[in-house]
């Protein structure tokens, strides 16, 4: 039995079973109905990422301190070296495929190759004042800026996805958590 409901909201839902010679029992509940989602997805920071197109899955685990990717296809786990003893957050895919991670004990960004045959190689590192504690990172949905908390310094920087260099930078709070609209307009921290 399926039912389509023509409108969004919580939704009384009656199932009654009769059996031949025997008294009906019915069970209800409450569904909340929404109208799917078509629009620009909102991003938050993570300390997981898959990577569709390339068939990976991008990890960081600061309590051990490492980095790794896993082929989606064959289950195949390699450990990035690099990230080793460096506190890694957080990480997020820019537009070239490129993976960037924040490392909270060594005051830097790390940007890993995403594809082809150095994967995993390091690109660039972004150096940033001293006791920053880079915390958690997102790109906006047009991948055009990445957004940076910066734990140590109680600021969110925002860099320019292309050449890497820092656009801006705002007092916040203790920042850690981070997430942007769907539209790109409004940052979460």
């Amino acid at each position: 039995i399926t039912h389509t409901f023509s409108s969004e909201g919580r939704k009384s839902v009656v199932a009654q079973v009769r059996q031949s010679g025997r008294i009906p029992t019915s069970r209800t509940t409450t569904v909340t109905v929404m109208d799917v989602f078509t629009g620009v997805q909102p991003a938050k920071a993570s300390q997981i990422i898959v990577d569709e197109s390339n068939g990976r899955v991008w990890t960081v685990n600061p309590d051990n301190n490492s980095g790794t990717f896993i082929n989606s296809q064959t289950n195949a786990i390699t450990e990035i070296e690099l990230l080793e003893r460096s506190d890694p957050r957080s990480l997020a895919q820019d537009s070239n495929g490129d993976i960037w991670v924040t490392c909270l004990d060594d005051d830097r960004i790390d940007i890993l190759r995403g594809d082809g045959s150095e994967l995993g190689a390091l690109v660039q590192t972004i150096r940033l004042e001293p006791g920053s504690r880079p915390h958690d990172i997102v790109f906006n949905p047009a991948q055009t800026y990445a957004y940076v908390s910066l734990k140590g310094s109680g600021n969110v920087a925002r860099y320019d996805a292309a050449t890497k260099a820092r656009v801006t930078m705002d007092a916040v709070d203790t920042p850690t958590a981070l997430a942007v609209s769907g539209n790109g307009n409004d940052l979460y921290v």
